[in-house]
């Protein structure tokens, strides 16, 4: 169940979740992929994939006819928030059906960084309640994983870590012959717009050093103070959505991704190495990946950004060291016959016996029945409510 159809070419969520799809294909499971929200134009051709698609509703008891016919042995929820609303409908129509959890990143971390706050905060408490919850979660990155351990040490037996992983990409330009900067970025996403916004803040400082450079802002969904952000004259260029992804990272030679907060892996940092490009990123960007002393380029503080781009651009010699040092964190770190055999077995074990699972993991059994009550009896007061509003 996806909070929406997967749309790999605007984020690495959906990136993530095609993965899961190959990866239930490659062992021969039968898929439903449900959702409440529509199509979009941009939304991947899953149909290879799965067995069919539903669009599901909130709060309505069609929901529970659609898993009748289908009656699943395992459920992965790809967001907390997913969880929430469906889990325990799903509990009550096949209560040995397997819940699994992909977080994607761990929200409430990404919302205090965001906030400058503590992390303990309303967001956190649901999150660890999903986690809880459910047989097993996946965590995204390896950072959070060994957070999780450290501030949660009762969720350890309860979370895989996942990443997203990435094939070798075949038949490349060399980054000696790519030219120019770039970013890229779901614009719905926070993290992102303030990024580009910072590189518009210093552009000017670099193209004193640089009179010649250029940077070109990729992403979905940019809105009007992104859009407006354009000038040709200075070499800022917004270009927004892009269909050919390989294409863009194997034209322009580093990536720009200023990030001052946020959570889990960036996606478009691995796929600066897995298409043999140079990064410069924030601590923020690289966390979950690499030190700086093996990245793809340089890690280095928002306050060294503008000096660390002239000299990276300006020291060509050393590109394609740059550019295989990311080849190698893919393939030790990232590389998906790594992780799918394991992720497959430990999915597999809590299916074949579900119950010593959970006896074994009691206390979110408790969690799930004092938490499916108040949840089952406020879904359906909104359906009684929904029902006579109609009347």
């Amino acid at each position: 169940i996806g909070n929406v159809f997967p749309e790999p070419d605007s984020s690495a969520a959906g990136t993530k979740m095609m993965q899961w799809l190959a990866l239930f294909k490659e062992n021969n499971f039968q898929v439903i992929y449900a959702s409440t929200a529509p199509k979009s134009e941009f939304s991947a051709n899953i149909s290879d994939f799965v067995n069919d698609c539903w669009k599901i509703k909130m709060n309505d008891a069609s929901f529970d006819e659609q898993v009748k016919t289908f009656m699943p042995d395992i459920v992965l929820y790809d967001r907390f928030m997913t969880e929430e609303q469906f889990s325990w409908r799903i509990r009550e129509i096949h209560p040995s059906a397997v819940h699994l959890l992909e977080t994607q990143d761990l929200h409430f971390l990404r919302e205090a960084r965001e906030k400058n706050s503590d992390f303990h905060n309303v967001t956190c408490k649901r999150e660890i309640a999903a986690i809880l919850r459910c047989d097993l979660t996946f965590i995204i990155s390896l950072f959070e994983y060994d957070f999780l351990v450290e501030h949660f040490p009762f969720v350890k037996d309860k979370i895989s870590y996942f990443p997203l992983c990435y094939n070798k990409a075949e038949s490349l330009t060399t980054v000696q012959n790519r030219d120019d900067f770039f970013f890229i970025g779901n614009f719905l996403h926070a993290p992102n717009r303030q990024a580009v916004l910072h590189l518009k803040k210093i552009w000017n400082t670099i193209r004193q050093n640089l009179p010649t450079a250029k940077v070109y802002i990729y992403g979905a969904y940019p809105n009007q103070q992104i859009q407006q952000l354009h000038n040709e004259k200075d070499g800022f260029i917004v270009k927004g959505r892009v269909e050919a992804i390989q294409e863009i990272f194997t034209k322009h030679a580093i990536l720009l991704a200023p990030l001052q907060f946020g959570a889990g892996l960036k996606g478009k940092l691995l796929e600066a190495m897995q298409f043999g490009g140079i990064s410069i990123t924030t601590p923020i960007g690289a966390e979950g990946i690499a030190s700086d002393s093996k990245w793809n380029g340089s890690v280095v503080e928002l306050d060294d950004f503008e000096t660390t781009i002239v000299s990276v651009y300006q020291a060509k010699e050393k590109w394609e060291m740059y550019a295989e040092r990311g080849r190698v964190i893919l393939e030790k770190q990232f590389d998906k016959s790594i992780f799918n055999p394991r992720i497959i077995a430990e999915i597999n074990t809590i299916a074949n016996d579900i119950e010593t699972w959970r006896k074994t993991h009691y206390l979110s059994e408790i969690l799930h029945f004092h938490r499916q009550q108040s949840v089952k009896y406020l879904s359906k007061w909104i359906m009684v409510k929904n029902v006579l509003g109609k009347t």
